[in-house]
């Protein structure tokens, strides 16, 4: 299984690729670290075997993105914000030349949603 949360979080918007070297990689937006399931942050995993099992999945911000804050509930004084729930459909991977894979993804940085990247380094063992 991809993700590793036992949890009952709802995880949601999945990107997937695979390397030149056969490694399928997934992406996706995580809430098991906020008990509300308002929050996410994006976690990444690799598989070397076609998909048979993962490596633990690991994350690649330690930033929460909050799309929905403030008291939904008083919809009417427009006390809250609300972006985007899934955190739009803005993030994906893509193979990189030598078996590494560029990573996009919403993050959020003092309050303002915007996409980060990075190279992720595929070993036999782990992802970073």
């Amino acid at each position: 299984m991809v993700n590793d949360d036992t949890g009952s979080a709802n995880h949601s918007n999945p990107a997937i690729t695979v390397t030149d070297a056969g490694v399928l990689v997934v992406l996706w937006n995580d809430r098991r670290a906020d008990p509300l399931d308002r929050c996410f942050r994006a976690r990444a995993s690799a598989s070397l075997d076609g998909g048979a099992t993962f490596v633990p999945s690991v994350p690649l911000t330690i930033t929460d993105v909050c799309p929905a804050t403030g008291d939904l509930a008083d919809f009417s004084t427009r006390r809250f914000r609300l972006r985007f729930a899934n955190g739009g459909e803005t993030q994906g991977l893509a193979p990189l030349p030598g078996g590494d894979v560029l990573a996009v993804w919403v993050d959020e940085v003092d309050g303002v949603m915007q996409l980060r990247a990075s190279a992720i380094r595929i070993s036999q063992s782990s992802s970073r």
